[in-house]
C-alpha cells in the first residue's frame, strides 16, 4: 500500500506539471500576443483556466471508464479508476475548482467533457464535493447546496464499489447533505440539511428527507413520503407516503452501517482525496427524555432575591450525559445540555434564543428577564445536543418538558440583602460622602460620630425599605430634625442620591431594586432640603467646596507671585516652603463662614491634615512670631495684609463672583479682627481700619 501511495503521488505531480505547464504556456502566450497590456491579464488567466480544463479532459478520455459495480483492488478496472480519479483531482486545486463552479457555462462544459451527464441549468455550489465528476447525472433545475457531498465510490472489504448518482428534474440537495453511489433522487424531491443518504437508496418524486435524518442502504422513500427530522431509517426500509418516517413496512437491520455513511462525516481537504476503508458505524443513540420534578404544576413560588429573579426548576433526564455546551467528549455519547425557555421566547437573554442553559439540575429560570417577573409563567426545558441543535423525536417534536407556575418577588428588604446588606450599604455611603468633594463639607467635621451615623443610616434605610420605624430607638427617623440648620441644597441632596446609586451598583444590587429603593428615599428630600434653589448661602453661591477650592487655588497663585508677600513662604535657603494644609485650612475657613464646615474640626478627616498630624490653627497662633525668610526676617506689615486681602478679592473677581457676594465674604471674614491676629504690630490695624465714630 505504501508503494502504491508513493506511485500515486509521483503520477499526480507529473500530471500536475503537464496540465498546469500547458496552462502557463497558453496564458503567457495570450498575454504576450495581446501586447502585454496589464488590463488584459484577466483574459490571459481565463485562457490558462480553459487550457487546464481542456488538457485534463483530454488526459481523462485516454483512460477507459470502469463500469458501475464492484472491482477488486489492484484489478485493471481499479487502476483505470485510480488514474481517472488522479486526473480529475487537477481540477480540485484552488482556485481552479472555484472558478469552474462560478462560471456556469464553463462548469457545464467541464462536467460534460469528463463524461458527466448534467443539464446546463444545474446549480452546484463551489464548495460542494463531487468525488467522481464523471458519474453524476442530473436533470433540469437540480440544485446542490453548500458543502453537499456526492460519493460515487467507496472501498468495502478489498473491493472498489462504483455507482452513478442520478438527480432527476428539480431535485434539491440543501446544505451539508451526503449522498452515496447508486442513489436516485426523483423529480422535485428534497433532502434537508445534514441528511445522510446511503448506497442504493431511491427517493421517489416529491419525497422529502428531513434535517439530519439517516437513510440506510437499499431503502426506498415512496413518492410524496416524508422522513422526519433526525429520523433513522434502517437498511432495506420502505417509507410509505401515509406514514412519513414513522413506521416502515419492513424490518430494519441495525447491526452495522454502510461504509459510505461514515465517509460522509470525514473532512476531505480539497474535496477530492482518495477514499480509505471506514470503521463500522455505531448503533444509533436512544432518544433522551426529560421530566420536571419541581415545582409542582401551578405552584406559587417566591423568586430568588437576585436581580435575575431566578426560580429553581428540578428535572431528571434519561439516556443522556449532561455537559456544558461544547464540552462533550466521545465517551460521553449521547451527550448534551438543557436550555430553559420562559413564556416561549419572551424572556430570552438579550439577542439570545433561550433564557438560560444548564448541565445539571436544578435549572434556573431567570424571570427578571421578563417584562414582569411576578405573575404566571410557563417554563420549558428543552434537551439540546452539544452543538446546540435541539433533540427531536421521530415526529420532529423537541424533547422537552414544561411547567406553569405563579411567581412572587421577595420583599424589597430581602432584595437589598437584608439587614446585613443595608449595613454594608451604609458603610459604603459613609466612605463615599467623606470622599465626594461636592458634599464632604457636611461630614468632614471631627464632632460627627460616623460609626453611629452608619448604624442609624442602616436603620433608616430599613425603614425606607419596609415602611416601618427603625428598630433602634436611639436613631431618629425624622429627617427634618436631623438635618435642621445644615442648609442642605437640592444639588447637595441630588449628589448624595448619586452616591447612593453608585454604592448600590458596586454592591451588585439589581438596577430595578436600586431604582425602587431610591424611589422610596427621594421623598425624604422634602424634609432634608433647606435651600431648594441652591443659592441661600455664600457657600452655595461660590460653588460649594469645589468652587471654594478653585478660588483658593487662584488666590494662592496670586500671593506666591507677589514678591512682597511670597517671602513669607520661603525657607532659609530662599526656596518655596508652601504647605498644602494652607489651602485646606483656608478652604475650611471660607466654607465655615455660612457653610457646613466647622473650622478647627478637619483633623483627622482631611487627608492633608492627617498627613501632617495636626488640625487647622486659629489665626493668632498661626501667625504668631511669623517673619519673612532670612536674612530680613521682617514681621507682617499692614501693607502686606492689604496685599493679601486684595489678592483674595482679585481671585474672586477673576472667577466672576458678584461684587455683592465679595462684599459679604469680606464682611463675614471680619478683616479688622484678622488684622489684629496676624500683624506683628497690631497698632497698624487701627490705621487700616479706624474705629467708627459716633456723631
Amino acid at each position: 500500500m505504501t508503494a502504491f501511495l508513493i506511485l500515486y503521488d509521483v503520477l499526480f505531480v507529473i500530471v500536475f506539471c503537464v496540465v498546469y505547464g500547458a496552462a502557463t504556456v497558453a496564458g503567457v502566450g495570450v498575454y504576450q500576443g495581446l501586447g502585454s497590456e496589464p488590463f488584459l491579464l484577466p483574459v490571459a488567466l481565463l485562457a490558462a483556466l480553459i487550457t487546464v480544463v481542456g488538457v485534463t479532459s483530454a488526459l481523462h478520455m485516454l483512460v477507459p471508464r470502469p463500469p458501475n459495480g464492484a472491482h477488486k483492488v489492484g484489478s485493471p478496472s481499479f487502476i483505470c479508476w485510480g488514474l481517472r480519479f488522479l486526473i480529475q483531482r487537477q481540477l480540485c486545486l484552488f482556485p481552479t475548482k472555484q472558478l469552474i463552479h462560478y462560471i456556469g457555462l464553463l462548469r457545464f462544459l467541464t462536467y460534460r467533457s469528463l463524461g458527466s451527464r448534467i443539464s446546463l441549468d444545474t446549480s452546484i455550489s463551489s464548495d460542494a464535493v463531487i468525488l467522481d465528476w464523471d458519474r453524476l447525472r442530473t436533470g433540469r433545475g437540480v440544485v446542490l447546496g453548500t458543502e453537499v457531498r456526492v460519493y460515487s465510490h467507496y472501498l468495502d472489504r478489498g473491493k472498489l464499489i462504483l455507482g452513478d448518482v442520478h438527480l432527476d428534474d428539480g431535485a434539491l440537495l440543501t446544505a451539508l447533505v451526503c449522498v452515496g453511489p447508486f442513489v436516485r433522487i426523483g423529480k422535485g424531491a428534497r433532502v434537508d440539511p445534514e441528511a445522510r443518504i446511503g448506497p442504493r437508496v431511491t427517493i421517489e418524486d416529491g419525497a422529502r428527507v428531513g434535517p439530519r435524518a439517516v437513510v440506510r442502504e437499499d431503502s426506498v422513500v415512496r413518492a410524496g413520503a416524508r422522513v422526519a427530522e433526525q429520523a433513522w431509517i434502517g437498511k432495506g426500509t420502505v417509507i410509505e407516503a401515509e406514514a412519513p418516517g414513522a413506521k416502515p413496512t419492513s424490518s430494519a437491520a441495525w447491526s452495522s452501517a454502510g461504509a459510505l455513511l461514515l465517509a460522509c462525516g470525514l473532512s476531505l481537504g480539497a474535496g477530492c482525496t482518495p477514499w480509505t476503508e471506514p470503521a463500522p458505524v455505531a448503533e444509533r443513540d436512544p432518544l433522551p427524555t426529560i421530566t420536571i420534578t419541581s415545582p409542582a404544576p401551578n405552584a406559587s413560588i417566591t423568586t430568588a432575591a437576585d436581580g435575575d429573579r431566578t426560580v429553581d426548576v428540578g428535572f431528571q433526564v434519561t439516556d443522556l450525559t449532561l455537559r456544558s455546551p461544547g464540552t462533550c467528549l466521545a465517551g460521553d455519547a449521547p451527550c448534551g445540555h438543557v436550555r430553559v425557555l420562559v413564556d416561549g421566547d419572551a424572556c430570552n437573554t438579550t439577542g439570545g434564543s433561550f433564557n438560560s442553559v444548564t448541565a445539571s439540575s436544578p435549572a434556573q429560570a431567570a424571570l427578571g428577564r421578563c417584562t414582569n417577573a411576578d405573575g404566571s409563567h410557563t417554563v420549558t426545558l428543552v434537551v439540546h445536543r452539544d452543538d446546540g441543535t435541539p433533540w427531536a423525536d421521530a415526529d420532529g417534536l423537541a424533547v422537552s418538558a414544561e411547567v406553569t407556575l405563579s411567581a412572587t418577588i421577595p420583599p424589597l428588604l430581602d432584595r437589598l440583602g437584608g439587614e446585613a446588606g443595608l449595613a454594608a450599604l451604609a458603610d459604603v455611603i459613609i466612605a463615599a460622602q467623606l470622599e465626594d468633594p461636592r458634599i464632604n463639607g457636611y461630614f468632614r467635621n471631627a464632632s460627627i460620630d460616623h460609626d453611629n451615623m452608619a448604624v442609624c443610616m442602616a436603620e433608616v434605610f430599613e425603614a425606607f425599605a419596609t415602611g416601618q420605624p427603625p428598630g433602634d430607638a436611639d436613631c431618629e427617623l425624622d429627617m427634618a430634625s436631623v438635618h435642621a440648620g445644615l442648609g442642605v441644597s437640592t444639588v447637595d441632596f441630588d449628589d448624595w442620591i448619586e452616591n447612593l446609586e453608585t454604592a448600590m451598583a458596586g454592591l451588585g444590587i439589581a438596577p430595578a431594586d436600586a431604582a425602587e429603593f431610591v424611589a422610596a428615599v427621594v421623598p425624604a428630600g422634602d424634609d432634608i432640603i433647606e435651600d431648594p434653589d441652591n443659592n441661600a448661602t455664600l457657600y452655595q453661591r461660590l460653588g460649594r467646596r469645589p468652587g471654594i477650592d478653585h478660588a483658593v487655588f487662584h488666590f494662592v497663585n496670586k500671593i506666591l507671585m507677589n514678591p512682597q508677600v511670597a517671602r513669607y513662604f520661603l525657607d532659609a535657603d530662599g526656596l518655596p516652603d508652601y504647605s498644602s494644609t494652607f489651602n485646606t485650612c483656608l478652604v475650611r475657613l471660607l466654607g465655615s463662614l455660612d457653610g457646613p464646615f466647622i473650622y478647627g474640626e478637619g483633623f483627622p478627616l482631611e487627608p492633608t491634615l492627617a498627613d501632617e498630624g495636626r488640625a487647622c490653627r486659629d489665626m493668632a497662633s498661626t501667625h504668631q512670631n511669623m517673619t519673612s525668610a532670612p536674612p530680613q526676617e521682617d514681621p507682617i506689615t499692614g501693607a502686606e495684609f492689604l496685599e493679601v486681602a486684595g489678592a483674595l478679592v482679585d481671585a474672586l473677581l477673576y472667577l466672576q463672583v458678584p461684587q455683592q457676594d465679595i462684599d459679604l465674604l469680606v464682611e463675614a471674614m471680619n478683616l479688622p479682627a484678622l488684622c489684629n491676629a496676624i500683624l506683628g504690630d497690631p497698632s497698624e490695624c487701627t490705621l487700616l481700619f479706624p474705629p467708627a465714630t459716633s456723631d
